[in-house]
């Protein structure tokens, strides 16, 4: 759609509406759970409160490389598994 501006010229405007973030429902270790304002794995860790040089993940049944954990998109409905490495004697 063409608009006129306060100085007259023509330009023009979306119609669309802004782009809202949206949740997102994960299975997170068998239980789920409903996410906003995440897109990655990366970001699913740190909504967690996660370091990823502490976990393994596996996403839809496929281990997440750790230098790919940032670029992994998370999709509504996918399946996330998170091992903690635990230390001890």
């Amino acid at each position: 759609m063409l608009i006129q501006d306060n100085i007259g010229s023509l330009r023009e405007q979306s119609l669309q509406a802004p782009k809202q973030s949206t949740a997102m429902l994960l299975t997170v270790n068998g239980k789920n759970k409903e996410f906003g304002g995440i897109s990655t794995v990366s970001d699913l860790l740190g909504s967690l409160d996660l370091d990823p040089r502490m976990v393994v993940v596996e996403l839809n049944e496929k281990i997440v490389r750790r230098n790919l954990l940032s670029e992994t998109h998370l999709s509504d409905k996918d399946s996330v598994e998170i091992l903690r490495f635990v230390g001890g004697g």
